[in-house]
């Protein structure tokens, strides 16, 4: 489905388009010939009709200045937000014939269980809906905390594989970065 955001009488702002893929509904924006994604939805087995979250929404945002901010409080059961400014980890971006090739990915391991979780923090940008991926613009991760967490383990990988093989990491120097989680006490 798409739709033309535009002002009476005056030419369009931007169109919306909207993509089905599998149970998720990913919202796109496009304007001036790029395409970019603005979220996915997951429509399926994990909802609820009529369902409301109502958890906390801690957010760590991690700068180019190699800073980390937290907004907000990181509890059991709640979503953790994650962004991450792409100018902090781009080694590992190669573009060629026109195309860029990289990826910078979370890597969040929940404590004391260890259940680990992978999720990109760049989107592909590009000209046209088929084309060429032009470059990389962040995009949040998001996933719920399990109701057994204590502590959230974090850090990223920054790769591109063409004819060769290219490895970056954002990791604290092999410590990762550490978060204490709060709420009710732990289930499960």
């Amino acid at each position: 489905m798409e739709k033309t955001i535009a002002p009476t009488g005056r030419p369009p702002v931007a169109t919306f388009l909207i993509r089905w893929v599998n149970d998720e509904a990913r919202f796109y924006v496009s304007n001036a010939g790029l395409i970019l994604p603005l979220c996915v939805i997951e429509i399926g087995s994990g909802s609820k009709e009529g369902s409301v979250m109502t958890g906390a929404v801690g957010k760590l945002r991690f700068l180019s200045d190699w800073g980390v901010e937290q907004i907000g409080s990181l509890e059991r059961e709640g979503q953790l937000v994650i962004e991450y400014d792409k100018n902090r980890c781009q080694r590992c971006f190669t573009t060629w014939r026109g195309a860029e090739f990289g990826d910078i990915e979370a890597n969040v391991r929940f404590h004391p269980r260890g259940e680990l979780f992978r999720g990109t923090v760049v989107a592909p940008v590009r000209q046209s809906e088929n084309g060429p991926v032009i470059g990389h613009v962040p995009t949040a991760f998001e996933l719920s905390v399990p109701s057994y967490a204590t502590q959230v383990e974090i850090w990223f990988h920054n790769f591109y594989q063409t004819t060769s093989r290219c490895d970056a990491w954002d990791s604290r120097f092999g410590q990762n970065y550490w978060f204490d989680i709060g709420g009710e006490p732990p289930r499960g």
